[in-house]
This record gives C-alpha cells, structure tokens and sequence, in this order.
C-alpha cells in the first residue's frame, strides 16, 4: 500500500450538488445512505468522508462543502490544511476569527508570499500592516536588483566658477 491516498469517489456527487442539480447519482447516494432526500445531510456526510480521506483535492472538495453549509470556521481548517491560506483567511474573517486570519498574513509575510498577506491584511481592515508588507515586498525586489556603479566623471563634484556659465 502506498503512501499517498486516494480521492473519494463521492466527488462527482458532490459536484452536481454544488452545481444545485438533481440527477440519478445523488438520488442513488440519497438511499445509499439511507436518507430522506436532503441535500444538506448528504452534503455534510460527503463532506466528512472526504475530509477523512485525507488528499488534498479531498480536503478542497470537503471545505467547499462546509463553507456552502454556513460552517466557516470549519470550512477555514480545511482550507489551511489544504494549503490554501488564503481562502482560509477569508473562512476566518467572515467567521469572525480575526486573530486566526491575522497570524495567516504574517506567517505569509515570512515566507514572502506578501502579494497574498497584503490581501489578508486590507481584508481585515489593517491598512498599517499591509503598508509594512508592501514596503517589505519594495525592499525585497529593490534588493535583487544589480548593483550599479557611478560613472567615474559624475562621482566628484565639480565647482562651477562664474565664467563658465556664461
């Protein structure tokens, strides 16, 4: 048995209810589960199953999920497992977890990824910080830039007298 794990194969399910369509697959996934037809309860098990699952697509799929239910905060975990931090950050602003969203910016800031901390910051309503990002990220590509030298002949002043003006 490999290391990686393997997609659900509940996702086209998933997506055609995403999708808000009816079709013989959910109605099949409906009495799979032994369910009265609700799309909300077949949403949140599709959604447990692929967060069990592990894969990151899974993780994405099931975080979507919960985030169309109105779980947020949950929906934010699945997205930073996932990887996607800053669709997490969104999750925890409108939850209502600022905190969680800031320390997602400035973990971003430190791994200079700030075009995507910048975003968080003006998100969260901290247009100090993002100017901090902003001058980080001017620094940053400032210092990548060659080093160039002064022509010899514009290093030294000169001293212009009166008869050289005119």
């Amino acid at each position: 048995m490999s290391g990686t794990k393997q997609p659900v194969q509940i996702r086209p399910i998933v997506r055609e209810l995403l999708n808000g369509r009816e079709t013989e697959s959910i109605l099949s996934a409906v009495k799979r589960f032994k369910l009265n037809g609700d799309e909300n309860t077949v949403l949140r098990l599709a959604a447990r199953r692929l967060a069990r699952s592990g894969a990151s697509e899974d993780l994405v799929d099931a975080a979507d999920i919960k985030y169309r239910l109105g779980r947020k905060a949950e929906a934010a975990g699945l997205y930073e497992k996932s990887g996607l931090l800053t669709s997490a950050a969104k999750c925890y602003v409108e939850s209502g977890e600022l905190a969680a969203a800031e320390k997602i910016a400035s973990a971003l800031a430190a791994q200079k990824r700030y075009s995507e901390s910048i975003l968080i910051y003006e998100m969260l309503g901290k247009d100090s910080e993002a100017a901090e990002v902003r001058e980080l990220r001017t620094k940053e590509v400032l210092s990548r830039l060659p080093k160039m030298k002064m022509p010899e002949w514009d290093q030294q002043p000169k001293l212009l007298r009166f008869g050289d003006i005119f």
